[in-house]
């Protein structure tokens, strides 16, 4: 039976309960995990935020963020590769509702 693969997108990334079992899960190949540059950017954007909000922005804050975020970060890097489209872009879906999802 061929390995199914699944893009990984932000969303399901930053809980980290949730992204604890996704990593586990392709650990033990039940399924081929990929992002891309843009999920990467947009799991760290989103990530930063919600840490901001919970914690603060403190330099003590800050630190801590720095820490776990290069943790997961290092964890998730040996478990899902990273792919990156080449130009001309594909065309996105016209169905994007925010500006953020559609290509720079």
């Amino acid at each position: 039976m061929a390995t199914v693969k699944v893009l990984l997108d932000a969303n399901v990334l930053i809980p980290h309960g949730m992204r604890q079992t996704l990593e586990t899960y392709a650990r033990l190949g039940f399924y081929k995990g990929y992002w891309s540059p843009w999920i990467i950017e947009e799991m760290a954007r989103s990530g930063t935020w919600r840490w901001m909000r919970r914690y603060g922005a403190e330099s003590a804050s800050r630190s801590a963020l720095s820490r776990i975020a290069k943790i997961a970060m290092n964890r998730l890097e040996s478990t899902l590769p990273v792919i990156s489209p080449t130009i001309p872009y594909p065309s996105a879906w016209p169905t994007l509702r925010d500006p953020g999802d559609h290509l720079i």
